[in-house]
Formats: C-alpha cells, sequence, structure tokens
C-alpha cells in the first residue's frame, strides 16, 4: 500500500457520476446517462421519457483490448506519491481524477440531446 502525499488539490466543479479519488484502488467504475431535451419554452411540459426508447443507451459498446502484451517491471523507491499542486477546473460525464493507481479502468458516458421546435 502507497501512502498519497498531497499538499495542494483545488477542483471547481465535478458532476454526473465523476470520480475524485487519492489511493490506489482495485477497480474504478463510472457510469452516466444522459437524457438532454431542449425545447422553446422555458419548461418541457411534454411527456416523460424512457431511455429504453433510444438505442444508444442500450448498444453494447465494444470492449477495447490492447494490441500488444507489455511485460513490465516496476520498482518503487517509495511508497508515497508526492504531489505539490494540482488544479482542475472541472470533471464530468463518468471522467476520473486520480492520484495513484488503479488496475482496472472503466468509464462510460451516453448522452442523447433532443432539440424539439
Amino acid at each position: 500500500m502507497r501512502i498519497s502525499c498531497v499538499q495542494m488539490l483545488r477542483v471547481d466543479s465535478i458532476s454526473l457520476s465523476s470520480i475524485l479519488l487519492v489511493g490506489d484502488a482495485l477497480r474504478v467504475k463510472s457510469n452516466s446517462k444522459d437524457l438532454i431535451i431542449q425545447s422553446k419554452a422555458p419548461f418541457y411540459l411534454g411527456p416523460d421519457r424512457d431511455f429504453s426508447e433510444f438505442p444508444i443507451f442500450a448498444k453494447e459498446i465494444p470492449e477495447t483490448k490492447a494490441p500488444v502484451h507489455i511485460q513490465m517491471n516496476v520498482r518503487n523507491e517509495s511508497k508515497c506519491i508526492k504531489v505539490r499542486e494540482i488544479d482542475v477546473n472541472s470533471a464530468a460525464d463518468s471522467s476520473v481524477i486520480q492520484i495513484g493507481s488503479t488496475c482496472s479502468l472503466a468509464c462510460e458516458s451516453r448522452i442523447k440531446n433532443i432539440k424539439e421546435s
């Protein structure tokens, strides 16, 4: 286990299934589904909509694999990850801000934008 030594971390905004993680993690998974209905009226007065109405939310996303197996030998001289300063303006839609290591990381964001007249 490593120790994270962070002197300063400033994040202005984090939303929509995003993750801020300081430290190591075995697995990280973030998932966001957004249905945006834009209308000329100041309020949406139409019927409620369901994600199942739109194929983009049901379609399977193919898993990407590394084309070549890479063998690494890692030697950590210190158990401490030192970070002097990080300044993040915004993280949204299934993004990950991490100081540390991860064995497995899976992020998915699906957005359907409908413009109604």
